[in-house]
């Protein structure tokens, strides 16, 4: 076991170029995904329960999108010139994340636990979402606070509390799966 990690370690320390080239390209594909609902103009309204789409055609927000595309596109470029074996593993990813949907289908019709383990991971995942939206945004209210009069300092630090514990409680769920999932 020491051995592994020694080796995780060994290529972390070799690869830090190209890991940090993914980070930068899943960094700067989100912020380009942010500023394109910005100019779209999409927001959310969870109390009204509204979804609305009003355009923000603002030349310094289209000069940003256009600034993030481009350097996006020069990070997959500089990827696909100087580090092929990236560039190999980004183009075969869709392909291995469609196989191993399909294996987990076929598991569903062999094993009988499978389908409870899919509803558990898709619950941790989806658990894990919100979890970190509760923890991000001090606006959010899991116990209705303003009733008694709290406001976003406290009520930042009690969703944080409340999040991790949720996560806590999941994480411990998962790892009842562990003999199930090794099979």
């Amino acid at each position: 076991m020491a051995l592994i990690k020694e080796i995780k370690k060994d290529t972390v320390k070799r690869q830090w170029r190209i890991i940090s080239l993914v980070f930068a390209q899943l960094i700067i594909a989100v912020l380009v995904i942010v500023q394109f609902l910005d100019v779209v103009g999409f927001s959310f309204n969870l109390k009204q329960k509204a979804i609305a789409f009003v355009p923000n055609p603002g030349i310094e927000d289209i000069l940003i999108l256009s600034v993030g595309v481009l350097l996006l596109g020069l990070l997959y470029f500089a990827i696909k010139k100087r580090h092929p074996e990236l560039y190999l593993a980004q183009k075969r990813a869709p392909g291995i994340i469609k196989d191993l949907a399909k294996e987990k289908i076929m598991k569903i019709k062999t094993e009988p636990q499978a389908p409870a383990l899919l509803f558990i991971e898709f619950l941790f995942v989806a658990v894990l979402v919100l979890a970190i939206r509760a923890y991000l945004d001090p606006e959010l209210e899991l116990i209705p606070w303003s009733t008694v009069g709290l406001g976003p300092p406290i009520t930042t630090i009690v969703n944080a509390v409340i999040a991790f514990a949720v996560l806590g409680v999941f994480y411990y769920m998962y790892n009842l799966t562990a003999p199930y999932r090794k099979k």
